[in-house]
Formats: C-alpha cells, structure tokens, sequence
C-alpha cells in the first residue's frame, strides 16, 4: 500500500508537537509518490459511500420539515415527490420533536472523568488527584457546552460524529515573546519553546548547555482547540469493522480563494490551484449547501446543481490525510492536498505539514487526535444508525394518512350547494362555501323550483384520526422518546419509586447512544490532557465561588502534568437527570 521508506525526495519538516515528546524527523516520500498514495487512498476511502451520503441527506432534509421527497438515481439526489394536482401535502413535525427530546436529554448528561495512576510513582499519584479539578477548567478551554450542541446533533440527525482536537496557533489567539537561547557547544541558536519541546536538548547535537542571548521573537500563543466534525467532513474505508481498525481518515474542508491570498505560507500555491466556484465532491458539496436550506426549503433544491447558494466567491476543497502509524510511517502521516482534480500538495512548516502525526502521548507515542462516537451500532460496521432512520417509512406514512384526513376535509365534509338547471343565482360577495355568504335567485325559474339547497358534507371517518393516532405513537415508541422523557408526568402516578423507574425504562433504550457518547468524550479528554501538557501554559488559574459569595482561586502548574495515567468515566455519569427525575427526587427528600 506504501512506497518504501527512505525514497527519494527531501526530509520533512516537524509538525508542531513533535517537539515536546523528543521524537526524531522521519524522512518522508517525494511529493509525486505521497500524491500517488493520497488519490490511492482516496478512491478506497469514497468506494461505496454513495449510499450513507444518501441517508444522511434524507434525514437532514426531514428534521428541516422537507419530508415529500424521493430518490432519483439519475443525476442522484433527493427531489421533491410529483403527486396529482390538488393532493395537499402536509409535513409532521415528529422528526424535530424527536431531536429536540433527545438533544435535550443529552444536554443533561455531565460525563464525568476520573483519572487513575498507571504504578504507585509519586508524579503518577500527583496527576491523578491533578487532573479531577483540571478537566472542568479543560471544557472551558476547550468551549465544549457549544462543542457538544453541534456534536449532538450529527450524533442523532446522521447516527455519527467526531471530534478533532488539536493545537491551534492561528494569530487571532494573540502573541507572545519567546527569547533565543545558544547552545554552548555548537553556538546554534534556539527558541525557548524549542529546547523545551527537545527536553532541554540542542537537537543538532544534543548538548543541554545554553547560554541567554538578547534575541527575541514574537510567536502566536495558540490555544487548544476541539472541532465538532460532521460524517460528512470526515471520510474513511468502510470494510472495517471498529472504529480503531481504521488505518487513516481524510478530513474534507472548503477554503475559499481569499483565505489563501490572505495568509503567507499559502499566498505561493494561489497560481497553482485550479480555483472552483463550488465543490464536485458529493460529500463536500451537501454540508456547504446546508446553510442555504431551511425550513422553507432550499436556495436551490438537490445539491448537485449549484449547492452552495452564492458562487460569486472562488474557492477550492482541501483534503487532510490522517494515517495513523504503520510499518511505512512509524510514527504515522499527516498530509493535505487543495485540489479535487489535480491535487497540490500542500507544505506549511509552522505545522508540520506533510509531516508525521503531530501530538504524542507521555509514552512518545504518536496520538491520533480524532474521537468517533456512532448512535446505534450496527455490528460490523464502524458507522452507526441515527434516530430518524428506523422512523421515517412510519413519518411518510403518518404524512399519507394526513393527507388523506386533509382531503376528506376539503372535498367531502365541506357542505356544498345544490342549484338547479336552468335556476337564475347570483353570489353576493365572496365565493361559494364562505361562511355567512349571501345569494339572490330567481323563484319563477326552471319551473317554480329554484331555490338552491344546501347539502351537509360528509364527516371524516374517524378511523382514519385513529390510524394516524396509532401511528404517531408507533413513531414514539421506535424513537424511544415517550412523556415521561419529555418532563411529562404520567396520570395517576405520584410515587417517586414508580416515577424513577418509569424514568430509567424509558432511558434504557439510549444506553448505546449513552455508553458511545461517554468513551467519545473520554478520548477528548485524553487528547486534551496531552495538548495541555505539551503546550499549555506554565500555571493555569480556576476562579471557584464559595458558599458565601466569596472566590478562591485554584493554581495548576503543568510541570505536575508529568506523570502517567489512565483516563476513565466516572459511575453512573453517562445518564441524564430529567427535570421529572428531579423534581420527584426533591418531592422524595
């Protein structure tokens, strides 16, 4: 699958956090072999993908009330259904009711971390009691409350989400000065966070002697960064059964042309990339056509034709390999390509890139920072089943029997006017049908007998409100989200033993979705305990309110995060407490 080690072509530079687990520069590929394997990969990766593309489409387009919809294979989207002139077509909002319960229950979950140590080492004992009160201070670094409303929804909508960690110097984040060090045996000049991040070593040769200089640089502080990322962002070979089987990943993104003019390191590759006005890519193209579909419809319907709303802007799709280590690349593979016909391979060396896997553990272990969490397994797959896939046949056909209902409204149980031939009727007013309309006619007409009649319509049947009633409990009940999740107390039913155990049967039909979204937040917090060791700052502050108003202040020091530990999910934090939950434990107490 790999060129050999040790081709042609000149070494790599180091990503960013190579640095800090003292990991030696790998000589990579030439550009022309890591492109061969690149498009390599990426036609395995996107072999028979077609298929989730489509269920994802689907149920985005039912959550946004676009629910009369059928596939056409040819050109191969989603288009809205051809029904006879005059066939109403009403739309439920179930799908949305649905996410809202759920996303709310989820909302409600405070996953909590507890860190064991790895040996009875003082430095391992010291993190673990460290890293308790570290974690809270991480999710607000890292904004998880909006990370995760993001993550939830692609986690329920399409059964599938991810989450990227990484270090991100971007300058928005603010700068730094970093002094310059000489190394006293080879006279090489260094930054501080070099020697730091080559463990007090000169890494040309190796002495831990340096000397001050008066040199100075001013560097991007960075901060550490977790990104919610969609199954449609994120593409991978599909015959592998478990998510750490997967070799490599490619992440997709959009950029458009002015972002490239506008930042140095890219303003070279402006001339060598063939600008698009939107993306041929199939994934690609449906999440930049989102923000352009509403729940009143979309700019342009389908994706395949103009998705992205407003072409006036150039732009191109890049496409990040992440490969994790393997035989070729021990210490893994991180490489991106702008381009979908003639992909340009991409060398920016404030990241590393191409380069080895950026992060590595406290082992100096290469880290593949992506989490995946999948909302109903489906065994023998990686990528999971959402909440509206098993209900939409019921919502299409609870959609038929209300247009059904709405028919026999309108063209049966509405009371119609019978004239007879020849009688002499003139409407007053509106038209026909209205309430309190008025009308004259000719008496001596068609014989003496034209007074209009009025004929009482027909009701609608009510087994038909009883079907469609019938159905819409069926639809709760493969969703999982009946009252009692939806803070809806049951009649007759005032115990707290019966109310906690209404509450947890019902919670039980999302122990999968629960026990996925956990462990996907456990590797967060793995990934975010190595970015803040590596370049988090030297003391880190948390303000906490006492009970009387007043705050004490909490100082981690990173120097303590040196031990070795185990991240692990605290008991019985993986299941939400509903606002009936709580309110029964209050009545209880």
């Amino acid at each position: 699958m790999f060129p050999p080690l040790g081709a042609a072509g000149g070494a790599f530079g180091q990503a960013p956090a190579l640095a800090n687990a003292g990991a030696t520069q790998s000589t990579l590929d030439s550009d022309a072999k890591l492109t061969d394997l690149y498009e390599k990969l990426k036609k395995e990766a996107f072999e028979g993908r077609q298929l989730y593309e489509r269920l994802w489409l689907r149920s985005i387009f039912y959550r946004m009330q676009r629910q009369w919809i059928t596939y056409t294979s040819h050109p191969g989207e989603w288009r809205d259904t051809k029904l006879a002139r005059g066939i109403p077509k009403p739309t439920t909002s179930k799908p949305a009711e649905i996410e809202r319960a759920i996303r709310a229950m989820f909302t409600g979950i405070n996953v909590g971390i507890n860190a064991r140590p790895n040996g009875r080492d003082p430095k391992n004992v010291t993190m673990a009691a460290l890293v308790d009160d570290l974690v809270p201070l991480l999710r607000d670094i890292h904004e998880m409350p909006q990370v995760m409303t993001e993550f939830d929804y692609w986690f329920i909508i399409c059964g599938n989400a991810f989450l990227h960690s990484w270090w991100d110097k971007d300058i928005k984040y603010g700068v730094s000065t970093v002094p310059y060090e000489q190394c006293a045996t080879c006279q090489l000049e260094l930054l501080s966070s070099q020697i730091a991040e080559s463990r007090g070593k000169c890494p040309a040769c190796g002495g831990t002697e340096f000397l001050p200089t008066d040199r100075t640089e001013q560097l991007p502080t960075g901060k550490a960064v977790t990104t919610p990322l969609s199954p449609l962002e994120v593409v991978f070979p599909l015959h592998h059964a478990r998510w750490s089987d997967v070799p490599y990943l490619i992440r997709l993104r959009w950029r458009e042309k002015a972002y490239y003019e506008q930042h140095p390191e890219l303003s070279a590759y402006v001339d060598k990339i063939n600008w698009q006005k939107t993306p041929t890519d199939r994934s690609l193209s449906i999440f930049k056509s989102l923000p352009f579909h509403s729940e009143l419809g979309g700019m342009q319907r389908g994706w395949s034709s103009v998705p992205g709303g407003d072409n006036s802007a150039e732009g191109v799709a890049e496409f990040e390999l992440w490969h994790r280590p393997c035989g070729a690349y021990p210490e893994g593979l991180v490489a991106r390509f702008a381009g979908e016909s003639a992909p340009v391979l991409l060398h920016i060396e404030d990241e590393g890139l191409p380069g080895p896997l950026p992060y590595r553990t406290k082992q100096d272990r290469p880290l593949f920072t992506f989490a995946h969490a999948a909302y109903e397994h489906i065994g023998g797959r990686v990528l999971g089943s959402g909440a509206l896939d098993p209900i939409i046949p019921m919502i299409d056909q609870f959609n038929r029997v209300s247009s059904l209902i709405e028919m026999g409204a309108t063209r049966m149980a509405n009371p119609v006017w019978k004239l007879p031939k020849g009688a002499e009727v003139q409407w007053l007013g509106d038209a026909p049908g209205m309430p309190g309309l008025m009308l004259e006619w000719n008496a001596l007409a068609a014989g003496g007998n034209a007074k209009p009649e009025r004929e009482a319509g027909i009701p609608i049947d009510r087994s038909l409100v009883e079907w469609r009633d019938k159905i819409a409990a069926e639809i709760e009940a493969a969703a999982g989200t009946n009252d009692i999740l939806k803070g809806v107390k049951p009649p007759g039913i005032e115990a707290f033993s019966a109310l906690q155990a209404l509450i947890e049967r019902a919670q039980s039909v999302f122990n999968n979705a629960f026990q996925s979204r956990g462990e996907c937040h456990r590797e967060w917090a793995m990934f975010a305990l190595e970015l803040e060791r590596a370049y988090g700052p030297e003391t880190r502050t948390k303000a906490v309110l006492t009970p009387a108003r007043g705050y004490i202040f909490k100082e981690f020091q990173r120097v303590n995060l040196e031990g070795d530990v185990t991240i692990v999910i605290e008991n019985g934090t993986n299941t939400p407490k509903t606002a009936l939950g709580r309110r029964a434990n209050m009545e209880h107490a």
